[in-house]
């Protein structure tokens, strides 16, 4: 039977107003890494870049101004943007690009239009952790780059999570709304359910081609099993019935004949059989 659709749970209603707060959590980011302001993003990052930064990041913790920013080494800049983005496909482009462009908590008429809510896309990874992906600005050396703050969904608040480069369009698998990416998610999730139900049901009797191991439980009680005493020997055969002494005769008979025994002989031991039981042709004679 297929699953029924998978619901939203109860902090999908905190995301009903979700293009709007994402792309007010991206700007905040965006803000934040222009003036590399590290400390003060961490409060606004999810968990998992929390800890990322921690173990990745440069050892010392900056918060500067552009002009003092601008003389730290480029080397180090590059590593902040590596820890800050979980692809290096375009990480230091896109840090560069972000240091370069100022962005502020109040964007332009330029920087608005593009980053906006109508451009945002959600994606469900799984049953609860929900990405919103918000386009700030195209690649200076390929126009078909397009740059992404991606935020993930933590405790009913959009923090962020990394930033990404994607050719052309929207990253894939992502949808207009937040009730899309959960009804998208749910129909992926029953299809997985009755595609699993056929590859069960139709094996075609390939498990018959296996042996059937004895269980290890049953094993192990048959070595503790105390050794059992013989089987009593099997009683005597029942004497044939009269009707086919007859047959019985005659075989012997033609037996006697095809091993070169004499009339005489086989006379003599059918005599000495009948009287004795099982006799040699010597001691009959």
């Amino acid at each position: 039977m297929p699953t029924a659709p998978t619901p939203a749970p109860a902090s999908a209603s905190a995301y009903q107003s979700a293009a709007a707060e994402a792309v007010e959590a991206a700007t905040r980011t965006l803000f934040l890494r222009t003036t590399t302001q590290i400390d003060e993003l961490m409060k606004h990052s999810c968990s998992a870049t929390q800890q990322r930064w921690d173990f990745l990041g440069p050892a010392l913790s900056l918060s500067l101004s552009p002009a003092s920013a601008s003389a730290i080494d480029s080397s180090f800049f590059a590593q902040i943007d590596r820890t800050l983005q979980w692809s290096e496909f375009c990480a230091s482009e896109i840090g560069t690009c972000i240091r370069d462009t100022h962005f502020a908590l109040e964007l332009t008429e330029d920087q608005a239009e593009i980053l906006c809510a109508a451009n945002v896309r959600f994606s469900l990874v799984d049953r609860e952790t929900m990405h919103a992906y918000v386009p700030f600005a195209h690649s200076a050396s390929d126009a078909a780059l397009i740059y992404f703050v991606d935020l993930v969904g933590e405790g009913g608040r959009w923090l962020y999570f990394g930033t990404l480069a994607v050719s052309g369009a929207f990253p894939a698998g992502t949808h207009c709304t937040v009730d899309e990416a959960y009804a998208a998610f749910a129909r992926e999730a029953e299809a997985e359910a009755e595609a699993g139900e056929d590859t069960n049901a139709s094996d075609d009797g390939y498990w018959d081609n296996f042996l059937e191991l004895d269980a290890p439980e049953a094993a192990a009680h048959d070595e503790a099993a105390p050794v059992s005493a013989p089987a009593p020997a099997p009683a005597p055969a029942p004497a044939p019935a009269p009707a086919a002494l007859p047959y019985l005769l005659a075989s012997s008979a033609q037996c006697a004949r095809d091993a070169g025994v004499s009339e005489t002989e086989f006379l003599a031991l059918a005599q000495a059989a009948f009287r004795r039981g099982k006799v040699t042709i010597a001691e009959a004679l």
